[in-house]
Order: C-alpha cells, then sequence, then structure tokens
C-alpha cells in the first residue's frame, strides 16, 4: 500500500494555492503520530525576561520587534498572527525559507525572538536561546518553568502535528492493520529517547479519530489563513 506523511501544511496549502490533492477527498486516515512543541524563544541576552514583557513592548511600540518562522502559513506564523489577535501587540513578521534558518537567524540577532520547534525549543531549555513560552495545550514534562500561551490567558495552540495516511479506498483491515504496526513502533526506549531530543510528544490517533481531526483542522484553518491574507481567490 502507498503511504504517505501528512503535515499541516498537507491541509493550508489547498486554501492557500493551487495543489493537486483535497485532503478530505483524496486520502484514507491511517495514524496520527506525534507532534512537535512549538516555542516562542529569544536571545539569551534579550531584554524581555518572561513572555508577558515582550507581548507588552508589541503593545506599547507596534511593529518594532521582529519575529522570524519558518515562512509564511507555517505553524509560527499563524501562532504569531494568534498572538497579535488575543493581545492587541503587533510585531514585523519576518518569514524564512525554512526550520534551519531561523534559529541562525536568532543568534546573529537579525531578529527579536522566533516561532519555531524541534531541537531549537530543547537548546532554549539548555541555554542557548530564552524559552519564553510554549504553545502547547498543557505544559510539558521536557520543559519544566516553560508557560504554556493557555497559562497566560491566550487561548491559542501551535498546530503541528504528523501522522499516516494512504490512498482513498484502501481496504479497512489493511488500515487496522498498518496503524497497529505503527503504534506499536512507537513504544520503547529508543524512541521515547527520540522523543525528548526533539521535544515531540505523542498524538497516538486511530483512524476515525485522525479522520475527525482532520476535517475539523481542514475546514478551521481556512479563517486564519483568511486573515493573513494568505487564502487564494
Amino acid at each position: 500500500h502507498a503511504l504517505a506523511v501528512l503535515l499541516p501544511n498537507t491541509f493550508r496549502m489547498p486554501h492557500m494555492q493551487h495543489v493537486a490533492w483535497e485532503p478530505l477527498r483524496d486520502f484514507d486516515y491511517v495514524t496520527g503520530l506525534a507532534s512537535y512543541t512549538f516555542g516562542l524563544l529569544a536571545n539569551r541576552d534579550a531584554p524581555w525576561r518572561n513572555v508577558d514583557d515582550l507581548v507588552a513592548e508589541g503593545q506599547k511600540s507596534p511593529g518594532k520587534l521582529t519575529c522570524g518562522t519558518a515562512g509564511n502559513g507555517t505553524t509560527g506564523h499563524l501562532l504569531l498572527l494568534e498572538l497579535e489577535r488575543l493581545t492587541n501587540a503587533r510585531f514585523l513578521h519576518v518569514p524564512y525559507k525554512g526550520s534551519a534558518e531561523t534559529g541562525r537567524a536568532l543568534l546573529a540577532k537579525e531578529v527579536d525572538f522566533i516561532l519555531e520547534a524541534g531541537s531549537v525549543v530543547a537548546q532554549g531549555q539548555e541555554g542557548v536561546y530564552r524559552l519564553l513560552a510554549i504553545a502547547d495545550e498543557e505544559p510539558s514534562a521536557l520543559l519544566p518553568g516553560a508557560p504554556t500561551l493557555r497559562q497566560k490567558g491566550w487561548d491559542t495552540v501551535g498546530t503541528s502535528t504528523y501522522g499516516i495516511a494512504c490512498r482513498k479506498g484502501t481496504p479497512e483491515a489493511a488500515i487496522k492493520t498498518i496503524c497497529a504496526a505503527y503504534q506499536n513502533a512507537m513504544i520503547g526506549p529508543a524512541h521515547e529517547a527520540l522523543m525528548e531530543q526533539l521535544v515531540i510528544r505523542k498524538w497516538a490517533l486511530g483512524p476515525r479519530e485522525y479522520q475527525t481531526w482532520a476535517e475539523n483542522y481542514f475546514r478551521s484553518v481556512k479563517p486564519v489563513l483568511a486573515r493573513a491574507g494568505l487564502v487564494a481567490a
């Protein structure tokens, strides 16, 4: 069976430009796998000791502070837009060509802060950067002391999930077998260690749960993209 790894842009790109797929029409959903933790990070010598200070500066001086993300329409960009909407702060968005560039940009002080995931967030906890907040639904045991944006009173979460799908019409028995194989493969110390290293949390959805999530996210993300002016005509 042909399988594909689905990232959030699978559900965003059809709203943003013409693509050769429609996520609710063309895929059967097998299993959710994991979700990256997104963090708001500044330089370790930045003047903002916490996310409240940074937001207050964005309210006081709209457009003064710059925020780097992995590009337009990415999780970091949409998080920035939601943070602005919820706080009435304003920042200058600086889109890069991918996650690898954002951490280097912050170290080089090309931007004031970044919204990023993966090993960059772990480096924030290690002191390479200053981790001001995370965008998970709940606090992370891997990042003690890092508040969520929700804990600060801003009800937004960074969606950076990935899972497995197959072609529409794949037999249900095959989908269940593949789902079980992937979920079993995620059990064990080696996989747990990798997830900790990359600050990833389990997101083990079954086929029906994943299908429901896909339907909801595909519809709910369109208004967010529209507010950013990214929905194709």
